[in-house]
């Protein structure tokens, strides 16, 4: 089950049946997966792991 559910951030019919009325996944899922993909890129695992939280 995904994260979100189980902490209640969203009921299942919110996902299934509300947010397909209002948000057109289809025509921007290419765009979501760009912006994704830049945001992966520019994350480095290894650098945060050593770094503190103030840095």
């Amino acid at each position: 089950m995904f994260n979100f559910m189980q902490n209640n951030l969203f009921t299942a019919y919110t996902l299934e049946v509300d947010f397909p009325k209002i948000y057109d996944f289809e025509s921007n899922k290419q765009e979501a997966r760009n912006a994704l993909d830049s945001i992966k890129a520019l994350y480095d695992k290894d650098k945060f792991i050593n770094q503190n939280e103030h840095q």
